[in-house]
């Protein structure tokens, strides 16, 4: 403890979200089923392995898996990891981590000033909510998606959001650490 001291925690953050697949025996290849053709949601989809999990799909024209969502919040200079959650796997799920993550970091006298992240992070509510709390959203702007982008162009121009996507890749290198650790185990 005395070595980290003086350490100064800085308030720029970057947070990412990745799906961990439960691996069961449903979805292990099974000959006898064949779910070719048929349409599987949550509704009509239980894991007898895991009920807790919910089928979520990577992007468009995937597979849906029986999965959960983890999430991360970095300190954007060093890339340390400043807060974890892990949660069931729902549309909403990445912006209500980061909301109880960022309620976790005020707890510890923390107030971030930004916040990168990738393009399911452009919603109009999550980017008020960042705004009510004084907080610069410097999440990717969703061009390709429904209706327009929540970032304006002033955020966008700034040398700050440049720097920040730039670094956000910082998330996405524990997750594949993490996922490095997880196959030489």
């Amino acid at each position: 403890m005395a070595a980290t001291k003086g350490l100064k925690v800085l308030p720029l953050f970057s947070t990412g979200c990745v799906f961990l697949p439960v691996l069961s025996a449903e979805t292990v290849s099974n000959p006898a089923v064949d779910f070719l053709g048929e349409r599987r949601t949550n509704e009509s989809y239980r894991s007898t392995t895991d009920p807790e999990s919910r089928l979520m799909r990577k992007g468009k024209g995937k597979e849906a898996k029986p999965c959960y969502h983890a999430h991360v919040l970095i300190e954007n200079r060093n890339g340390l990891v400043a807060d974890t959650r892990g949660t069931t796997a729902t549309r909403s799920a990445e912006w209500e981590a980061t909301e109880s993550m960022f309620k976790c970091q005020a707890g510890k006298k923390i107030k971030p000033r930004t916040l990168g992240g990738d393009k399911g992070y452009d919603t109009r509510n999550f980017v008020s909510m960042l705004r009510g709390r004084k907080i610069i959203p410097y999440v990717a702007a969703n061009t390709k998606g429904k209706g327009s982008s929540a970032i304006d162009g002033r955020t966008i121009g700034h040398m700050g959001y440049a720097i920040s996507q730039r670094v956000r890749k910082r998330v996405e290198e524990i997750f594949g650490w993490l996922k490095t650790v997880e196959q030489s185990a």
